[in-house]
């Protein structure tokens, strides 16, 4: 009988845990806000499971987090980086030149096999595109703010029957080598874009926060895509396609 008590205890303690379990899962479930855009925007980061969380750092097509940013440690890259040879990709790489033993591929958007978004969440989430990401900047306004003590952006829609609706990005900066850099709020996610004018380098969209050129709650400094190495670690902001 005692036994059975004993039996019947664990039980329940494992009923209990793995309730826990279940609603920690409901909690982290991937949502989106219908922005009036080509696709839909995540509500946080890969990796989080608030807005304001800056959830997990990955490398331009990786799927997998690590301890160390760099080149020697990019999955398709061979070696040191050296800007006087250049021929180290393995994968990504529409130029020859910048390719291991001169490979090359006519690949400039990420699969769906090395996209973390669609990776982790499913179905049809992946990173977004540069264009996706400009559409964006162009169809939304941008309000420096912050939520629950994280600064960010407000980003809020301007397509007419969708002005309520808006998604926070937080300032979570990048990660290279084992450092995180954030010192000053830094706003830096990948884009699903390589650049294939030189793709040892993929698109992100950039901004740096300078608190001396603020002069008005709206007023924000230059948001844009631009261009970085690819074994930088970046937060990860998913879409998901209608």
């Amino acid at each position: 009988m005692k036994n059975q008590l004993i039996v019947l205890s664990l039980s329940a303690l494992l009923f209990i845990v793995s309730s826990c379990d279940k609603d920690n899962e409901l909690k982290t479930v991937p949502q989106f806000v219908d922005l009036g855009l080509s696709v839909n925007w995540a509500t946080f980061n890969i990796g989080a499971s608030q807005p304001q969380e800056y959830g997990d750092y990955y490398a331009w097509a990786e799927t997998d987090t690590k301890d160390y940013y760099y080149w020697t440690t990019y999955k398709y890259n061979v070696g040191e980086y050296d800007e006087e040879n250049l021929n180290s990709l393995t994968k990504y790489c529409p130029k020859s030149k910048f390719g291991y033993n001169d490979y090359t591929d006519t690949l400039i958007v990420i699969e769906s096999s090395d996209d973390i978004a669609h990776v982790k969440w499913g179905g049809n989430w992946r990173i977004p595109t540069a264009e996706e990401f400009q559409e964006l900047l162009d169809s939304c306004t941008w309000k420096w703010t912050k939520l629950n003590g994280v600064k960010g952006f407000k980003v809020t829609s301007n397509i007419e029957g969708h002005t309520d609706k808006s998604i926070f990005i937080p300032a979570a900066g990048y990660k290279t080598g084992a450092k995180l850099f954030n010192s000053d709020p830094t706003v830096n996610y990948w884009t699903s874009s390589l650049w294939a004018r030189q793709p040892h380098n993929s698109l992100d969209i950039t901004f740096h926060y300078d608190e001396e050129l603020k002069t008005d709650e709206d007023i924000y400094n230059e948001i844009y895509i631009g261009y970085s190495g690819r074994y930088v670690g970046r937060p990860i902001r998913p879409v998901y396609a209608h």
